[in-house]
């Protein structure tokens, strides 16, 4: 029952959840994104940053994180650029029992490609599956 109340507050901060989704939220105080949403069977993700402004992205990589659970790649290609950057792609992975991590880095496109910008953060995360 203690479980509700931040349940309803992450889904309030995601303006889309998806059936199958798992809601991360940032703790202390997150430069570039507070939120991040993810659909396991669409692959479709959704980055809501600081400002409230809402990224699309996808999911890029899923994979076991032993002994706590799964690792999960999103990346987001900016509509246009984003603070110098034309993508970002964050790692959501747990670090202990109901403990997460995100892990952030800013892409620039030069020559057709992505290269590294900046490290947007490493924080801890609250994380639920619905």
């Amino acid at each position: 029952m203690k479980n509700v109340a931040p349940i309803a507050v992450l889904s309030l901060i995601s303006p889309l959840v998806f059936a199958n989704s798992t809601i991360c939220k940032l703790e202390g105080d997150p430069i570039g994104i507070k939120a991040l949403a993810w659909d396991d069977a669409t692959f479709a993700a959704k980055v809501t940053d600081t400002l409230d402004n809402i990224h699309d992205g996808k999911v890029t990589l899923a994979r076991e994180h032993k002994p706590y659970g799964t690792k999960t790649n999103i990346f987001i290609k900016y509509r246009q650029q984003y603070y110098g950057a034309d993508a970002a792609e964050y790692v959501v992975f747990p670090v202990g029992k109901n403990q997460f991590r995100i892990i952030g880095v800013t892409y620039v496109l030069n020559n057709n490609s992505y290269h590294l910008n900046t490290l947007v953060g490493n924080y801890s995360a609250i994380c639920y599956s619905m």
